[in-house]
C-alpha cells in the first residue's frame, strides 16, 4: 500500500490531491484523516482542503482480491502562511 500527495508542502486553505499508488488488484480503498473524516468508498484519489494549521495523520486502507486489508499512514504538517507586514513607502518630491 502506498500513496502520494500534492503539493508536498501543505498550507491551510489549499487543496491537496491524494493519489493511491498501490499496485495489484484492488477491490476497495478508504482514506481516513485524523480529524475523523473519511473519503467515499472506492474514492482512489480524493482531494482535501485543511483549514487549520497543525499535524494531520492520513491513512489509506486498501483491500485486495484475496480480501486482505493493508494500510499505510503518513503524518502531514499543515502550515499557515505566516504574517506579512505592509510597510508603506512614501516618495516626496522637493
Amino acid at each position: 500500500v502506498s500513496f502520494t500527495y500534492s503539493p508536498t508542502e501543505v498550507y491551510i486553505d489549499t487543496e491537496v490531491q491524494f493519489t493511491n499508488t498501490t499496485s495489484g488488484g484492488i477491490t476497495g480503498s478508504l482514506w481516513r484523516f485524523s480529524d475523523g473524516s473519511q473519503s467515499a468508498p472506492m474514492d482512489a484519489n480524493p482531494t482535501r482542503t485543511f483549514t487549520e494549521p497543525g499535524t494531520v495523520t492520513v491513512t489509506l486502507t486498501v483491500t485486495g482480491v484475496t480480501g486482505c486489508a493493508q494500510t499505510a499512514s503518513e503524518i502531514l504538517t499543515v502550515q499557515s502562511y505566516g504574517s506579512y507586514w505592509y510597510v508603506p513607502i512614501i516618495f516626496k518630491s522637493w
